[in-house]
């Protein structure tokens, strides 16, 4: 199987253009389940099924995040897609394998409170400035128009950079 995952992590690199982030994360998750299958025996992996699977990703899920757990299933569901295709596997026991749901967090937001403050601290006021000055009112309304245009229509800073 050693061999299997050279060429699936070749593959990866070569042909799909994954980063190597993702390449090395994928070898070391795959690496990880193949040892674990030798040594309970299984050299070849035709020989593993979805329960075999499960049971593994069961076992790594009480000491992993979601998020990894979602990228370990990712990794095998690709590794056995591939062997698949390839002809080296008949079967691809991932078919019928989910995804762990990842929890959905809620942004955080300002209190009614901090949300004055904050538009409580931009200097609205621009008493004709000087040359130099100039700038400094120029780029406290711009400031200001920010904040009055986050506060106004709940829009996320990623896409006030955008604008």
């Amino acid at each position: 199987m050693d061999q299997d995952l050279q060429d699936f992590t070749d593959y990866l690199s070569r042909v799909a253009g994954k980063s190597p982030n993702t390449v090395r994360s994928y070898r070391a998750d795959l690496a990880g389940f193949l040892h674990l299958m030798h040594l309970h025996g299984i050299d070849d992996p035709s020989q593993i099924d979805l329960a075999t699977i499960r049971s593994w990703l069961a076992h790594e899920a009480s000491t992993h995040a979601r998020s990894t757990m979602a990228r370990k299933t990712a990794a095998l569901r690709s590794f056995f897609a591939w062997l698949s295709r390839h002809g080296r596997i008949e079967v691809d026991p991932t078919l019928a394998l989910s995804s762990p749901k990842q929890s959905e967090h809620l942004p955080r937001i300002l209190t009614h409170d901090q949300a004055r403050t904050l538009m409580d601290t931009v200097d609205h006021s621009s008493v004709e400035p000087r040359e130099n000055e100039k700038v400094q009112a120029a780029l406290q309304v711009r400031d200001a128009a920010m904040l009055e245009l986050l506060y106004a229509t709940g829009m996320r800073v990623a896409e006030l950079c955008g604008l």
